[in-house]
């Protein structure tokens, strides 16, 4: 029986005072986003499963996954709270999703990772909520890009998607997606391959490999088929790693992938030499805890950590080619403040800053080959 003279309340809170994670807040009743579900379904009497966005997205088995998607339908509908339940209630609901600030408790977790697919999601968010007109997604799981599809819907309705369930380094099916795309004005490759950290006398050569297939052959292969089709002052970019540029003892057990990210490096160097008319660039995302973060093996707590919407926010800036023609053919770093890589445009401009090069170089100074030493 429901005492309907007091509120009734259906889910449990935990009495547990153990510090929360981000990365564990599945595992908890006592979560600030379970708060602010709650707090909805008691301002508009409705469960959120009832609620319409909630109810149109795509079924899944996947915890984290049916979590995420019920956090971003939430936060949808925490814009009508104001009308219901006044700024005060709204105020409240809002701060259970975004309003938390103290990192050392890690109360907020990054809700576009959890949905799925880390950086390539949030990108195709960020470019959705910017305006964008029509987003192609293109990954080996249907089910993840669908759950990409139904976050931008929830964005606007009026955004057209493509979906296209295809490997990257699949050199047809992407000759196949170009054919059916047509011209374009931005191309982001994000997808990535990383061994399991090992030795290369005991690395498997296949596993190596594979880094080479999916980190190289995947932007040979689309530079290939898409760049044909690019609309006037185009934007390319590839997602790549700051490891790459370490040394050795640094990124030990990671030959593949990390040589693999200074070859996929150098490749976008020489595009964007041969393609003066495109913008070309190499973006390093920052340190984000996600699946292949923690298949590296490092200890991300012991990391600065960055929020998965940097780099997306990042690239979307960058895609302003016409103002950022100076950083064609570089590799960028996502935690640079914009103000001050504008502010440094000259400096950028410069042979051979931040690309690859050789640390020692004797002709550097003279001037024979330009000025390349190394990244700087």
């Amino acid at each position: 029986m429901i005492p309907y003279s007091r509120p009734f309340v259906r889910q449990g809170f935990s009495h547990n005072q153990t510090q929360l994670h981000s990365t564990d807040f599945l595992a908890n009743d006592c979560n600030f986003y379970s708060l602010g579900i709650l707090l909805l379904e008691l301002c508009f009497g409705c469960r959120l499963e009832d609620y319409r966005l909630r109810k149109t997205r795509p079924a899944t088995t996947d915890p984290a996954a049916k979590q995420a998607l019920d956090v971003v339908a939430a936060l949808k509908w925490s814009d009508s709270v104001s009308d219901e339940g006044g700024a005060d209630y709204a105020k409240a609901v809002k701060w259970c999703f975004m309003g938390v600030t103290d990192r050392e408790k890690n109360w907020r977790g990054e809700i576009i990772r959890n949905v799925g697919s880390g950086v390539g999601r949030a990108t195709a968010l960020a470019f959705a909520q910017a305006g964008a007109k029509h987003v192609v997604l293109v990954g080996r799981t249907s089910a993840t890009l669908e759950e990409t599809a139904a976050a931008i819907r929830d964005i606007s309705d009026k955004i057209t998607i493509s979906i296209f369930a295809a490997s990257v380094a699949d050199e047809q099916a992407v000759q196949n997606i170009a054919r059916e795309v047509g011209a374009w004005d931005v191309l982001i490759l994000n997808a990535a391959h990383l061994s399991p950290p090992n030795t290369v006398l005991n690395i498997p050569l296949s596993d190596f490999w594979t880094s080479y297939e999916t980190n190289v052959k995947s932007v040979y292969i689309f530079a290939q088929a898409l760049l044909p089709l690019a609309n006037a002052n185009a934007t390319f970019l590839s997602v790549n790693a700051a490891g790459a540029v370490l040394p050795a003892e640094i990124g030990a057990g990671l030959t593949g992938y990390m040589s693999s990210k200074i070859a996929q490096a150098k490749l976008m160097e020489y595009i964007a030499h041969e393609h003066p008319e495109l913008f070309v660039a190499s973006v390093h995302p920052g340190v984000i805890d996600t699946k292949m973060l923690k298949e590296a093996e490092l200890q991300a707590s012991k990391l600065p950590q960055d929020t998965v919407e940097l780099p997306a926010h990042f690239m979307l800036w960058l895609s302003g080619t016409q103002q950022r023609k100076y950083l064609s053919g570089k590799m960028l770093w996502a935690n640079w403040d914009v103000e001050e890589l504008t502010a440094k445009a000259e400096e950028f401009a410069k042979e051979g800053f931040f690309t690859m090069g050789m640390t020692g170089w004797p002709f550097a100074k003279s001037g024979l080959f330009g000025q390349t030493g190394s990244v700087r």
